[in-house]
């Protein structure tokens, strides 16, 4: 982890000497391997019925999809977790804190291993959203995604609504495709917790994954039953390496 500059750095005139002192300018966080696994399970009877130019579908590839897609779905839940869940990954909701420890860092007196947070329960507003924004933003990164809730996303596009023009007047076509706010993506998610809109910049996080369990179908398994249990398994983590520059607004209303 990368958290302060370096101190060597400096302009020199002609004869001057290198500046050769030292100080603390990174450090190392640690996240242990998640794992995440489910098993689809074929019968005898479900393969006869399931088998011969008659077959309607291939149906242990459907329990197989559907598997992913189940999986898929819990693995965007705990995007946004906060980590007090045994065994899983820990979410914003963990890196965006300002108290505790992350990846076996302690925040207390690192404000840049701190996330932005703005947690006055109040109506969303475009200076509550600028004032996020500036927080999480240096130099020459700031957020490139924002994520919130259904509710706020549509509390956001009424107050674009506002601006909107009318460039056609054969056509009335209200509403917009995409949002964005100082041009970066805005949407929402159903997994966005309650009152939240999450500024993130992806440069600082890492969904890493071992590349020998990515949706990794494992070995049949033969219990002593006339069937086949299949294991789906992913195991990794989903990293944060800049918490100071990632933000969210907590308890924010329509």
């Amino acid at each position: 982890i990368r958290y302060a500059e370096n101190p060597t750095i400096r302009w020199m005139a002609e004869y001057d000497e290198y500046n050769t002192g030292n100080s603390p300018i990174i450090d190392a966080a640690e996240f242990p391997w998640a794992a995440i696994a489910g098993t689809i399970t074929i019968t005898n009877e479900e393969r006869v019925k399931n088998s011969g130019r008659e077959r309607v579908l291939d149906l242990a590839k459907e329990k197989f999809d559907k598997l992913i897609e189940d999986l898929g779905n819990d693995m965007n839940r705990v995007v946004f977790s906060d980590g007090t869940i045994a065994l899983e990954p820990a979410g914003s909701r963990a890196f965006t804190l300002t108290t505790g420890t992350y990846g076996g860092i302690s925040r207390t007196g690192n404000t840049w291993w701190q996330g932005q947070v703005d947690s006055t329960a109040e109506p969303l507003s475009v200076p509550d959203m600028r004032s996020i924004w500036n927080l999480t933003s240096a130099n020459r990164t700031a957020p490139d995604m924002i994520v919130t809730t259904r509710t706020l996303f549509e509390k956001y596009e009424d107050m674009a609504q506002s601006f909107q023009q009318i460039v056609q007047s054969k056509t009335g076509d209200l509403g917009f495709e995409h949002l964005q706010f100082k041009g970066v993506p805005l949407f929402w998610d159903d997994d966005c917790p309650s009152g939240e809109m999450n500024f993130f910049n992806s440069k600082y996080l890492n969904f890493y994954c071992h590349p020998e369990f990515e949706w990794a179908r494992q070995e049949e398994r033969q219990p002593n039953q006339a069937l086949k249990i299949i294991p789906i398994e992913w195991r990794g983590n989903f990293v944060c390496r800049g918490p100071r520059f990632q933000g969210v607004l907590r308890g924010k209303t329509a």
